[in-house]
């Protein structure tokens, strides 16, 4: 019998690896997963639009070492990224996977902050309101899973109306934020007021460069070139600022009140 949840899998076999790692969780490790994943699930059943997921975030409260010791004994093992509060691991699903295809293995992106609330995570890491989510992974093949929910006020009001509004106790947490509000007006949600789209704008001064360039590509990747993108930031900020310039836009935001 196929297993039902509201989150996105490739495949089947990928459900039946994250419902292993669910059924069979110590009752003492609390983990929820968050953001994109369940944005997108709320899209799906709001919206009726299937929005491809590509790894799962996760945020672990309590027992995180003793998390990953389980998905070891479970098959995962350490991926790309291994730091002392973020760890990637990963599953393969087939015999002989593809290097970072994430049609052939599971994944999962894991932040570890053992001794705080997912409260107060989702509050001040958060800087897009529809990405305000967390769900307890134990609920995550519940049939009444919207009613364990977890969000920060603004978030489910903002997917239901499709409205980007920036999260203003967790915007400065991530310097990209700027293009993720341009790949998801370019994806049909409402821009936000032109003032909170300068918050995020501010926060490209901090962008490496090499960072920068990475979500100018995926900008244009998302919204189907880099015509319509510039199309979508000249609606918002008629031509203020060239964003494809990398040295000119930090230029203007170092120089201009906005």
């Amino acid at each position: 019998m196929a297993l039902h949840s509201p989150l996105y899998f490739y495949s089947e076999t990928a459900r039946q690896a994250m419902y292993e790692v669910v059924k069979t969780l110590p009752e003492h490790i609390t983990v929820y997963i968050v953001g994109g994943v369940v944005r997108n699930a709320l899209i799906a059943h709001y919206h009726n639009e299937t929005w491809l997921q590509r790894d799962y975030d996760q945020i672990v409260t309590s027992g995180s070492v003793d998390y990953f010791d389980h998905l070891e004994s479970l098959g995962f093992a350490i991926g790309l990224l291994d730091k002392p509060t973020q760890r990637v691991m990963a599953k393969p699903l087939v015999a002989k996977p593809r290097d970072l295809s994430y049609e052939d293995s599971i994944v999962f992106d894991i932040h570890m902050v053992d001794g705080t609330t997912i409260e107060e995570n989702l509050l001040h890491s958060t800087g897009l309101l529809i990405n305000g989510f967390a769900l307890p992974i134990h609920a995550i093949f519940d049939k009444d899973w919207q009613q364990k929910l977890i969000q920060i006020p603004g978030a489910l009001d903002a997917i239901q109306n499709k409205q980007i509004r920036v999260n203003i106790d967790g915007y400065q947490s991530e310097a990209n934020n700027f293009f993720a509000c341009m790949r998801f007006i370019g994806a049909g949600f409402k821009a936000p007021p032109v003032s909170e789209v300068q918050l995020l704008l501010k926060q490209l001064v901090d962008l490496d460069h090499e960072r920068y360039q990475r979500n100018l590509v995926k900008l244009s990747n998302y919204v189907g070139g880099e015509d319509k993108a510039r199309a979508i930031i000249r609606d918002i900020l008629s031509d203020e600022v060239d964003i494809y310039d990398e040295q000119a836009t930090k230029r203007y935001i170092a120089t201009t009140n906005i």
